[in-house]
């Protein structure tokens, strides 16, 4: 995975800011609507940041399994809920859990930064129960924060953006970096195409593509 610990270690310090982004938000409350998760049925948080998306799940009366391979991430997820499970696990390998074990499996925005993302859906596919459904998002072609920040601007005003600007600065140095090692081809986007075949690929079949997150995040539904 590269970098990508390090990075995200670091990023986790200014990632909680995104709670108050409108345009982050938004993308949870569609990847939670998506998802639609039923009371007592098990579901993974593949790529669980601070916890964030998997807390949201959980007020459904959903059980969540939060994994991901920042330990700094981890750490602060355990903080805010120490009801919930969230462990350590590396998307580019084997995951710990049985075949058919989860009822649905949700990833946000983390497929761009996998080494070997067909090996990260095949495992997937494997955990989830047949018929289970996988809401994943991931960064659009030509992705740009850019274009975040404005529609954030456009929602919740100038006041309320220059309130949170120096944690903003934090979180656009790590955007930065994504952006740059995009361009070096580290990590990859998707465009609706390609998604689509990834994970048709990936043996998933009903695939539904549409876009969230000031349309920079491309977001797939599909079943197993």
């Amino acid at each position: 995975m590269g970098d990508i610990s390090d990075l995200w270690n670091r990023y986790s310090n200014v990632y909680d800011i995104l709670n108050q982004f409108y345009p982050y938000q938004k993308h949870l409350d569609l990847l939670c609507s998506l998802l639609a998760p039923k009371p007592g049925s098990l579901y993974l948080d593949a790529g669980c940041g601070t916890g964030n998306l998997a807390i949201r799940l959980s007020r459904a009366g959903a059980r969540i399994i939060g994994i991901d391979y920042s330990n700094e991430m981890i750490a602060k997820a355990r903080k805010k809920n120490e009801n919930l499970q969230f462990e350590f696990a590396d998307l580019d390998k084997q995951l710990r859990f049985a075949n058919n074990t989860f009822d649905g499996v949700v990833s946000n925005n983390v497929i761009a930064y996998l080494g070997n993302p067909e090996n990260a859906l095949t495992e997937i596919y494997r955990v989830l129960k047949p018929g289970g459904m996988i809401v994943v998002s991931t960064l659009r072609e030509n992705w740009s924060p850019l274009t975040v920040y404005k529609e954030h601007l456009k929602y919740k005003g100038l006041l309320h953006t220059l309130s949170v600007f120096f944690p903003l600065i934090g979180l656009g140095i790590c955007n930065a970096q994504i952006v740059n090692n995009i361009k070096k081809g580290i990590y990859r986007t998707y465009n609706e195409k390609t998604f689509f075949n990834l994970l048709k690929q990936t043996g998933f079949k009903d695939i539904n593509i549409s876009f969230s997150y000031a349309n920079q995040a491309v977001v797939a539904v599909g079943r197993r």
